[in-house]
Parts: C-alpha cells; structure tokens; sequence
C-alpha cells in the first residue's frame, strides 16, 4: 500500500491504512467509521446542527444534470451569504471565485462559484458539495492576496471515548494505583 503523508485521507484510504496496520498490531484511534462519520461532515452535521451554520449537502453524482437540484436546496438561504465547499475542504484562499457567493439567491453567481470550486478541486473533490451559510465573526481584516475575511475564530475539538474506552482507561488506573501500593509496601 502506498504510504501518503497528507495529513487528510479519503475515507477509503483511512480504511485501507487502519486494516494494514491492524494487520501489524497497531490499532488507530478511530475506526473507519468513526473517521468518516468525523472526516465528512454530512455523517456529522445530526449530531452538531444546533452549534453550526445552516447547511445543505449533495453527492457530485446529483449534479451530473444540471444545477437545479441544488438550485432548489439553496432556497432555505434565501439572499443570505454562503460558501462553497466539498465534505472536507474549501478553496477559502480563492474567495471570491471558487468559495464565497455574497447572495445565494444570485443563480449566475452560486453557478460560477460552483463551476470554478469543482473544476479547481479535480481528483480531490471529497465527496460532495455542501453550501454553508456565511456567519460573519468578529472581523480583523481581509487577506491580502484572496479578499478571504480574517476573523477571530475559535474551533473546540472533542474526544468522546466509548463506554469501553472509560472502563479500560479506568481499570488503568486502577492498575497503576494497585501496583504502586504494592511496591510501596515493599
């Protein structure tokens, strides 16, 4: 298998690395489930969707006739701002081309932006499209050289163990408590 030094693998390339190397013993922290359902946000998106921004998502297939499908999801928008992306990644250093669309009722332009993010993502396209509503943050200045808004922003990230994490982490615990009461009674 070839070894990838991206730092972000496609879900099928995450599964073929964690089963290679469960093969040789070494476990990954998350299975292929759980990198997919936390590497793609559609998988994601129940279990957040109070605390992010209003979003709609289509597999690349669904736009293979056209654009009016997605033409007709982006009505929950209306003339708010939005931008463009795939499940992982967006072309946020190319903001106004291939990422920001300032009114998402602007067919011509939601077009163009789509056009330019798909044509520019080619093979690195990760599964679809999503929009996302824009919410502007607390505004420090643009980008010089994409226009992109450079905002105070914050992002928290949370490891939500199993119930069997909590008790082989426990039992450690106790573990190491129990052996350390042993020597020092020796």
């Amino acid at each position: 298998m070839p070894v990838s030094w991206e730092w972000m693998m496609k879900p099928h390339d995450y599964e073929q690395l964690y089963y290679a190397l469960q093969q040789k013993n070494a476990l990954l922290i998350n299975s292929p489930y759980e990198y997919r359902n936390g590497h793609y946000f559609p998988y994601s998106y129940e279990a957040i969707q109070k605390a992010t921004p209003q979003s709609i998502w289509l597999e690349i297939g669904e736009l293979s006739n056209g654009v009016d499908v997605l033409f007709e999801k982006m009505r929950i928008f209306k003339n708010k701002p939005v931008i463009v992306k795939d499940y992982v990644k967006s072309r946020k250093h190319e903001w106004e081309e291939a990422c920001y669309i300032p009114d998402a009722s602007d067919k011509q332009r939601v077009e163009m932006v789509l056009r330019n993010f798909i044509d520019r993502q080619g093979s690195e396209l990760n599964g679809g499209i999503e929009i996302r509503e824009f919410v502007s943050l607390e505004h420090l200045t643009k980008h010089p050289k994409s226009g992109m808004p450079l905002s105070n922003e914050y992002r928290l990230f949370f490891l939500l163990p199993s119930h069997a994490d909590l008790e082989h982490f426990y039992q450690s615990i106790l573990d190491f408590e129990g052996n350390r009461a042993l020597l020092n009674e020796h």
